[in-house]
């Protein structure tokens, strides 16, 4: 059976940094996804480094030992951080969830999804859902398009419309599908759009 995930399984974060700040290497603890809101950073692990700037988004696992380094105008993020059990929960475990970034539209529309999500209101709900979305366009390791729907995704069609006056959140119709939120959430989108 999947977990079902609740709003108690993350943080998020809106973390500000000044011009020019430095943090000697570390580690975050938490996995954490975050999206520069503005300004740039600089940030490295072992012999790579990325430069992001606004809608650039990260994936970090919480053990990454890193180096940051933000810009002249410093930097604004909004993070979500996952606890242990959030992760378990709520990122597919059969992806390799390792460092890494994403620039340019796709990581732009992501970025400004999530936001406008969070922005029609905080509850952990609504907050949730969002978290879930975002996972789901983030897919680092996401097979190519399938050729035809899953067989789940008729009598889940069929649910949607019959109860179409409520949202039915996507971890209830995943535990209702014993399927993953977040893989549910992706192949509804490449089939629904």
């Amino acid at each position: 059976m999947i977990a079902r995930p609740t709003a108690d399984l993350y943080q998020i974060l809106d973390l500000s940094y000044d011009p020019n700040e430095e943090f000697a290497p570390h580690t975050d603890e938490l996995p954490r996804i975050s999206i520069v809101l503005s300004g740039q950073l600089l940030e490295t692990a072992g012999d790579k480094e990325e430069w992001a700037s606004a809608a650039s988004m990260v994936f970090k696992p919480g053990d990454l030992r890193h180096f940051n380094r933000f810009g002249r105008e410093g930097a604004r993020l909004v993070s979500v951080a996952f606890s242990e059990e959030g992760f378990r929960a709520l990122c597919d475990p059969v992806e390799n969830r390792s460092w890494r970034w994403w620039h340019g539209a796709e990581a732009a529309a992501l970025s400004v999804e999530f936001l406008r999500a969070l922005d029609r209101g905080a509850a952990p709900q609504n907050c949730l859902e969002a978290v879930i979305d975002l996972l789901a366009g983030l897919s680092p390791d996401a097979p190519g398009p399938m050729k035809r729907p899953p067989s789940w995704l008729t009598p889940l069609r069929e649910r949607m419309q019959d109860e179409f006056q409520e949202p039915l959140p996507s971890q209830e119709l995943a535990a209702w599908l014993d399927l993953h939120p977040v893989y549910l959430a992706r192949v509804f989108r490449e089939f629904e759009g």
